[in-house]
């Protein structure tokens, strides 16, 4: 557990130093979702396109700039004293929680934003922010799952990018049908399909985690 508070406090402090993860993620994010706004001004789209559309956001922003939590430490040649300094398993859940934090901060910017332009209004607002959470969750592990994967690859910026993608996929899916339904309270059916999305987010921030920490020590020590 020391480990673990040391090293989040390590990614804490470095992100606030130079900004360069949350900059970049929430320049694509606030860009990506005025685009999308503009889009929307004569017509508010149906709750199932608004969602989406605001999971597609989450997710590319995501990948923009969650995917390098474990390739900072290779492109600074830092990777080696990380190693002697730390086993594998807490290094991980640093990175996991980092990620989960910086995407949760995206989200808490974006969410209200994508509201706001799309002219969509929640009917049951704790959905809305379990559903959101858990996505980020979901968002992060598997992020975090990818990025430690190529972390030791020559070519891992864009290798991450690509395999983010499938892994994204049934998160995004997912994401849609659980923010749909805080769109639709009256209709009893959509609410609790919305909350079996739920459960699939939090299933697969397990899945994706469970998997990540057990091969990570592989890829990490190799």
């Amino acid at each position: 557990m020391d480990r673990f508070n040391a090293l989040l406090k390590k990614e804490l402090a470095s992100e606030l130093r130079t900004r360069s993860g949350i900059y970049s993620t929430l320049l694509f994010a606030v860009l990506t979702t005025t685009a999308v706004g503009f889009t929307s001004i004569e017509r508010a789209p149906s709750p199932l396109v608004a969602s989406a559309l605001l999971w597609l956001v989450l997710g590319f922003a995501s990948v923009t700039g969650l995917a390098r939590a474990f390739i900072v430490e290779e492109d600074q040649r830092t990777s080696d004293l990380l190693r002697l300094l730390s086993p594998p398993g807490p290094v991980f859940w640093a990175k996991l929680s980092y990620n989960f934090l910086l995407v949760l901060a995206v989200a808490a910017v974006v969410v209200p934003l994508h509201l706001i332009f799309e002219s969509v209004h929640p009917e049951n607002w704790p959905l809305l922010i379990v559903g959101t959470i858990s996505g980020c969750g979901a968002l992060a592990s598997g992020v975090t799952f990818c990025g430690s994967l190529v972390a030791k690859s020559s070519a891992r910026g864009a290798i991450a990018g690509v395999i983010c993608l499938p892994v994204l996929l049934p998160i995004i899916i997912s994401g849609m049908g659980a923010i749909s339904g805080s769109f639709e309270s009256s209709n009893s059916d959509v609410v609790i399909g919305a909350w079996k999305s739920v459960a699939a987010l939090a299933g697969l921030s397990l899945v994706f985690a469970g998997i990540g920490r057990q091969l990570f020590p592989f890829v990490w020590e190799s």
